[in-house]
């Protein structure tokens, strides 16, 4: 009898478990919606998506994050989705109401935004407001995160590949769960407010970054390392940081005199030199993806880096020098 009735109890949960984890395939962008069933949409809490997306189908994923298109809460328990075996491509429906969600102050769209997806961009709002996710790959082709993304969320983990040159405006603005975020090899522009107000620790900014925004980074008030791995230092506000006084500021060996000359850097108390080509940041335990300086991918998920030869390669999103 006590067999009889824990079969009975693993038969009622079977069908829980197996919505709450999912993967699909989307041969055909748009098709996302007939992959996934009315009764799975608000049951699905780990997803794992490849192929090709557009607007069609992030309206659907922003539905079951817990936000739908028109900005209301939704059942949605997507906790987890992994992307990074998926691009996004133009085209599709829109997957933001531009009549009912996220205005400026002024109540117009100043940057004339479609809400249409474009090919390898991750969307402007994509999942602003999505109360639900809180981890999230992104697909390995994007060059963009686009303008409040991921505002106001509730994320705890991204993976963001090397290739994302470009960070929009507001794009992490209160994630205040986000302690940790690595910066892509490739990144050039932080926009404003992009990291305003999350959890980060510590950050550290690659050698390529000409561009920081205004409050970039500014209520981040946890933030207690920042590493400049730029040579030169660029244009900051006075408000791009709220830290000046508590975070260490590590610049490239060298560098510290022309940071202490410069406008705002120069407001950081406690500033250091250290060598941005060592292996700074490398967590002492893989998975490691390393690709080469000219973006081959020469070794993805390896538990150690043994057995590469001397060099500079990109190791997680960085470079890195094996001596």
């Amino acid at each position: 009898m006590r067999r009889f009735f824990y079969a009975i109890l693993l038969a009622a949960m079977l069908p829980v478990c197996a919505f709450g984890q999912k993967t699909v395939h989307v041969a055909t962008a748009g098709t996302l919606p007939t992959l996934i069933s009315d009764a799975e949409k608000y049951t699905i809490e780990n997803l794992t998506v490849t192929g090709q997306l557009n607007g069609t189908d992030l309206r659907l994923l922003r539905d079951m994050a817990g936000n739908n298109w028109q900005g209301n809460l939704t059942d949605g328990k997507l906790s987890t989705l992994d992307l990074s075996g998926a691009t996004i491509v133009e085209g599709g429906e829109k997957y933001v109401d531009t009549d009912r969600i996220y205005y400026d102050k002024e109540g117009s769209w100043k940057d004339n935004i479609s809400f249409n997806t474009v090919d390898n961009v991750f969307p402007p709002y994509a999942f602003m407001g999505c109360n639900s996710l809180q981890v999230i790959k992104l697909p390995s082709t994007v060059v963009e995160i686009g303008k409040c993304a991921f505002a106001i969320g509730m994320l705890t983990s991204i993976t963001v590949p090397s290739t994302v040159r470009i960070i929009g405006q507001q794009a992490f603005y209160d994630c205040d769960r986000l302690t940790t975020f690595e910066m892509p090899a490739a990144l050039t522009s932080i926009g404003r407010a992009a990291f305003s107000y999350t959890g980060l620790t510590a950050v550290t900014l690659p050698a390529g970054v000409t561009e920081i925004g205004k409050m970039a980074f500014n209520g981040s008030n946890n933030l207690k390392e920042i590493y400049a791995c730029m040579a030169e230092p660029c244009t900051i506000d006075a408000k791009t940081f709220s830290v000046f006084d508590t975070a260490k500021l590590y610049v490239p060996n060298g560098s510290a005199a022309a940071y202490q000359a410069a406008d705002n850097w120069n407001k950081f108390s406690n500033m250091a030199e250290f060598n941005p080509t060592g292996i700074h940041g490398l967590q002492a335990e893989g998975p490691y993806d390393v690709f080469s300086l000219q973006g081959r991918h020469l070794v993805r998920g390896a538990t150690s880096l043994e057995g590469l030869s001397r060099g500079i390669y990109i190791v997680n999103g960085r470079k890195h020098v094996i001596k």
